[in-house]
C-alpha cells in the first residue's frame, strides 16, 4: 500500500505539520504492516485538487482506498468550537492544510495531480520492507467530549526535516493502529455540503523539539518505558534519535516532556527548500501566506523498488483537473 501525503506549503510549517500529524494518527487503524511513504508539497489549489480525486477516487473505490483532509476551520484551540465552525462553511470556501490517501497503486488522474506537487530538496520515499495491508473503517466512536488525552511528537531539529519526514509519518501510523480505537477519538463531520471529514484526532498534539539531542534520547527512553503510552521512536542508523510520538493521558505524556526540555516546533521554511517533484529547481516563488483565520489560537493540540519509486516520482504548477531516495538513514523502529 501507498500512504501519500500532500502537504499546503503556502501555511506556517509548524502549523501544517500539526495537521499531518492529526490526519496520520486518524488513519493508523485502518493499515496492517508498514506502507510505502511518499511526501509532497504544493499551493492551495493543487492540495484542493488532491483532497478532491482522493474522495472521487474512495468513492469509486471504497474497499480500496481511504483518505482523510484537515480543513482550516478544524485549526484552532477549542476543538468543540472548530468542530461547529466547520459544520456551517461551505465545502468551496474551505482551505486545506493538508490530506493523506491510501492505495493500492497510483492511477494516472493521481499521477497527473503530484506531477504538479514539490517536495523537499533531498527527501526521498520510504519504500516497505513488507506488505501493508488496508483495513476496514470502523464505527466513528468519537462523543466530542473532552477525554484528557494527547499525543506529543519530538523532532530532532538538528537533522535535515527530509530526513525526518517519513519517520514521523511512521512513527504517527504506527502509534495511531497499536492505539485502542475508542481512545483516538476520531471525528467524523459533514461540512455545509454535506461533504464528509473523517479520521481526524480530537485530541491536542504539540509538535516539539527537544532543547538537544541527549535529552530527546532520555525523553524517548522514558516514553518507551512507560506502561500508560503508546509510543514509537525512530532513529537513524547510528542511533540518533529522529522521531518520538507517544500518546496517552495527558498527564502521562506531560510527564515524558516537561515544558523545560522541549519547545514548540517552529522550523522556518524557504522557497529555496524545494525542488520540483522531479527534482529540477522551482522556477517561481511561493511565499508564506497568512492562513484563513478562524476565531481562535492554534491548537497545540505491488512491483519492484524501481517501479515503485516510479510511482512516487511526479514543479509547482496548479491544476484543475480531477512515488521519491540520497539514501535514507534506515529508521530503526523502537
Amino acid at each position: 500500500m501507498k500512504f501519500i501525503v500532500v502537504i499546503n506549503r503556502e501555511i506556517k510549517f509548524g502549523t501544517v505539520l500539526n495537521a499531518v500529524g492529526h490526519m496520520t494518527l486518524g488513519l493508523g487503524h485502518r493499515l496492517e504492516g508498514e506502507p510505502d511513504v511518499g511526501i509532497y508539497f504544493a499551493n492551495s489549489s493543487t492540495v484542493r485538487a488532491f483532497r478532491q480525486l482522493a474522495a472521487t477516487i474512495t468513492k469509486e473505490q471504497s474497499a480500496l482506498t481511504a483518505f482523510t483532509d484537515y480543513p482550516h476551520t478544524m485549526h484552532g484551540s477549542d476543538t468543540f468550537q472548530q468542530l461547529e465552525l466547520g459544520k456551517t462553511v461551505a465545502e468551496a470556501d474551505m482551505q486545506y492544510y493538508g490530506a493523506c490517501f491510501i492505495t493500492e497503486q497510483l492511477d494516472s488522474r493521481m499521477e497527473k495531480v503530484l506531477s504538479a506537487c514539490s517536495k523537499l530538496k533531498g527527501y526521498l520515499p520510504h519504500i516497505s520492507k513488507g506488505e501493508a495491508k488496508l483495513l476496514p473503517s470502523q464505527p466513528s466512536l468519537a462523543a466530542n467530549k473532552e477525554m484528557r488525552k494527547k499525543i506529543m511528537m519530538l523532532i530532532n531539529d538538528g537533522l535535515p526535516l527530509a530526513q525526518s519526514l517519513n519517520a514521523a509519518l511512521l512513527a504517527t501510523l504506527s502509534v495511531g493502529g497499536r492505539a485502542a480505537y475508542a481512545d483516538l477519538g476520531l471525528l467524523d463531520w459533514m461540512d455545509k455540503d454535506d461533504n464528509a471529514h473523517s479520521n481526524i484526532s480530537f485530541h491536542p498534539f504539540p509538535i516539539l523539539k527537544p532543547v538537544d539531542p541527549i535529552k530527546h534520547s532520555e525523553m524517548a527512553q522514558k516514553a518507551k518505558a512507560s506502561t500508560l503510552l503508546v509510543s514509537d521512536i525512530r532513529s537513524t542508523a547510528d542511533g540518533q534519535p529522529l522521531v518520538t510520538v507517544a500518546f496517552g493521558n495527558e498527564s502521562d505524556v506531560g510527564e515524558v516532556a516537561p515544558r523545560a526540555l522541549a519547545k514548540l516546533f517552529d522550523k522556518k521554511m524557504k522557497d529555496s527548500d524545494f525542488v520540483s517533484a522531479t527534482g529540477t529547481e522551482l522556477s517561481a516563488s511561493v511565499s508564506v501566506v497568512e492562513e484563513k483565520k478562524v476565531e481562535d489560537k492554534p491548537r497545540i493540540v505491488k512491483g519492484t523498488g524501481k517501479a515503485k519509486a516510479a510511482l512516487f516520482s511526479a514543479g509547482d504548477k496548479s491544476v484543475s483537473t480531477t512515488d521519491v531516495s540520497v539514501e535514507n538513514p534506515e529508521l530503526k523502529m523502537q
